[in-house]
């Protein structure tokens, strides 16, 4: 009995084997796979449907943004304005007049100063909360009304005090612009 189970296996291998022809089969060729997908030039990339996914992507963070945008134009409201207003005259009016009686000029033209300044940052904010309102397509549009409100207003200097005291009024500003987007800057970090 022992031997008898390796003799069966033996047998049924060698007959395993005898029955293969000495030739090599063939291999059939394989079938195509079956595909509910539509043929590749149909399909689009993986590229493509990642840009278009990216496109949607910030179709959707543009609208959110402008929704937001527009929101916050709601809010800025005349009083908000006025506020708003009073309180920046009354940050830089000091550094203001500090450079204008170092620069001798009179009271009325201090005055006719600070009065062209308010107005251009009112103006300013009427632009800004159009370019709100506007949502992100009002950006561009506002950055060059903000480039022509400050041009005008330099040139009115000029018209005051003339060019040299104008260029230091100029500077003056820069440099508190410049310390305001220091500070705006820190608190977004």
């Amino acid at each position: 009995m022992k031997l008898a189970i390796p003799l069966v296996f033996a047998v049924l291998l060698l007959g395993f084997f005898l029955h293969q022809s000495p030739q090599a089969e063939v291999p059939a060729a394989k079938p195509a796979p079956v595909s509910s997908s539509p043929p590749a030039a149909k399909r689009p990339s993986l590229m493509a449907s990642r840009t278009t996914q990216q496109a949607e992507d910030k179709r959707q963070r543009r609208e959110g943004m402008d929704e937001v945008m527009a929101k916050n134009a709601r809010a800025m409201t005349p009083q908000l304005k006025e506020l708003l207003m009073n309180r920046l005259m009354e940050v830089r009016t000091p550094r203001y007049k500090q450079l204008f009686d170092s620069l001798q000029v009179d009271a009325a033209t201090q005055a006719d100063l600070l009065k062209a300044i308010r107005d251009r940052e009112e103006r300013l904010f009427d632009l800004h909360r159009q370019q709100r309102a506007a949502g992100m397509q009002g950006i561009k549009e506002f950055g060059a009304d903000y480039q022509v409100e400050r041009m005008l207003t330099d040139k009115l200097f000029g018209l005051l005090v003339g060019d040299e005291k104008a260029a230091q009024i100029i500077q003056l500003e820069a440099e508190m612009l410049g310390t305001a987007q220091k500070v705006a800057s820190s608190l977004t970090d």
